[in-house]
């Protein structure tokens, strides 16, 4: 499969667990971006929303070198149908040019916008098809684990 890093952003832990879940099929590190200023349960989306329309990537307390890996995962939560913050700015930082970037989220709706975003952030990448699952997925251990199983065999 190659040198494989599943970077991630979780605000309550279901993208957390995802990103392990993947890292557990596959091998290979783990990277929790930390916003140098993290966003609170309460406040993610008061905050989150507006910098997701305005184009902000707020800075991060920490990165990883990318250029060991071949293949990067790369998750988190869907924010207003897009990218959080986080992952924009995880994605702006970087030349992701000769990668395999393999996209993933949760939400609680539809992902309209999280994958396209790839594509755009990443147009020297090969990019896999992306997963997105739903809380309510995550909740069904056993459903969440066979989706996730399925779709790493396919990268």
């Amino acid at each position: 499969m190659g040198k494989v890093l599943v970077a991630y952003y979780s605000l309550d832990g279901a993208t957390a667990d995802m990103a392990r879940q993947i890292q557990a099929r596959c091998g290979g590190d783990i990277f929790e971006l930390k916003p140098l200023k993290p966003y609170g349960k309460l406040t993610a989306y008061a905050r989150g929303i507006p910098e997701i329309k305005t184009g902000v990537k707020p800075p991060l307390k920490n990165d990883a070198d990318i250029a060991p890996y071949d293949i990067i995962f790369i998750g988190g939560p869907v924010w207003a149908f897009d990218v959080t913050p986080p992952v924009a700015t995880f994605l702006s930082k970087h030349d992701f040019s000769g990668k395999t970037i393999a996209p993933f989220c949760t939400h609680q709706g539809m992902p309209l916008k999280y994958f396209e975003h790839f594509a755009k952030a990443c147009k020297d990448a090969k990019i896999t098809q992306g997963l997105a699952l739903s809380l309510k997925t995550l909740k069904d251990k056993e459903a969440a684990a066979k989706a996730i199983e399925q779709w790493v065999k396919t990268i």
